[in-house]
């Protein structure tokens, strides 16, 4: 006999339902970096991941001018870790209760 969480479907369906989901998800991240940005010193965006910095704004401490962390920060928003700070301003959908009987 199977449970009745076995017989669950987790696939979307063809009619989608009136309401509302409780926990609707979050949409896609389009913060990403870009694959084909070199820096002026011939580094990508992973050599910035790799570096693990709070921020790419410390990038002046190993030689770097503030035009070119600028670049990196528009090329590379993922490794710079500038996602986080783009999402948390995101404000999420408001979940409303269905009507009571």
């Amino acid at each position: 006999r199977l449970s009745p969480i076995a017989s669950l479907s987790l696939s979307s369906s063809a009619s989608p339902s009136a309401s509302p989901s409780s926990f609707p998800s979050m949409a896609p991240s389009s913060c990403r970096d870009d694959a084909e940005f070199v820096s002026v010193m011939g580094h990508g965006c992973l050599f910035f991941q790799k570096l693990n910095l709070e921020s790419c704004a410390h990038l002046n401490v190993l030689g770097f001018q503030d035009p070119d962390v600028l670049e990196f920060e528009r090329h590379c928003p993922r490794s710079c870790r500038r996602c986080a700070a783009a999402a948390a301003t995101a404000t999420a959908p408001e979940i409303s209760s269905p009507p009571a009987p």
